[in-house]
């Protein structure tokens, strides 16, 4: 382990005490901008429960039956739906490629 001399041993007080007094300066800056959000944050708003996310759309029965009527003319054969779900219109090229992709390698001559 290598020996400190006066002046490192000085440097490394330095060091302390400015670590030291930037903590502080943190410390404060933090506690002050905590202060602020809080007296910027209504009352009424730090005790209202959180608001429930809107429930999700569902298919209806009667869509399900026009759908199954759709496929049924088309196949020409009567079908069962089992499944059918609202799928976000927001989604990305990507997304509706890969559906396609994956509804195009369903065999449907069962």
């Amino acid at each position: 382990m290598p020996v400190l001399t006066e002046p490192a041993v000085a440097t490394i007080e330095e060091l302390r005490r400015e670590l030291a007094r930037l903590r502080a300066e943190f410390d404060s800056r933090v506690a002050s901008l905590e202060r602020k959000i809080s007296a910027a944050t209504p009352s009424s708003t730090k005790s209202a429960a959180p608001t429930p996310a809107p429930p999700k759309p569902e298919v209806t029965p009667e869509t399900i039956a026009i759908i199954a009527a759709a496929v049924t003319s088309f196949l020409g054969k009567k079908v069962k739906i089992r499944h059918a779900r609202l799928i976000d219109s927001g989604t990305t090229p990507w997304a509706q490629q890969g559906r396609a992709i994956i509804q195009a390698s369903h065999n449907l001559s069962r």
